[in-house]
């Protein structure tokens, strides 16, 4: 470097005050403002069809449907751990 190398000075100019707040934002509010309704209306969609994409996905996956047939009563007796088996229908205290 010698001593008659000159520096470039380089300005920023500030924007002016006389300019809107929306004017400097990159987006308008309305269009901020529909795309999180817009958003918030297809998640709803998606959450709403659930079950019905799930069940789409599964038969294009090929699963089965695995549902487990009723049992029989006498597997849904209700014990009382201190009485053991105890009939509720019976009991009428």
């Amino acid at each position: 470097m010698t001593a008659e190398e000159t520096y470039t000075e380089t300005s920023v100019t500030a924007q002016s005050e006389n300019v809107p707040d929306s004017a400097q934002n990159s987006a308008p509010g309305w269009a901020v403002l529909a795309a999180g309704l817009a958003a918030m209306v297809l998640i709803y969609i998606v959450t709403v069809n659930l079950p019905k994409i799930a069940a789409a996905v599964d038969r294009l996956l090929g699963r089965e449907n695995k549902e487990t047939p009723p049992e029989s009563e006498e597997d849904y007796k209700v014990y009382d751990i201190y009485e053991g088996e105890k009939n509720l229908p019976d009991n009428d205290k």
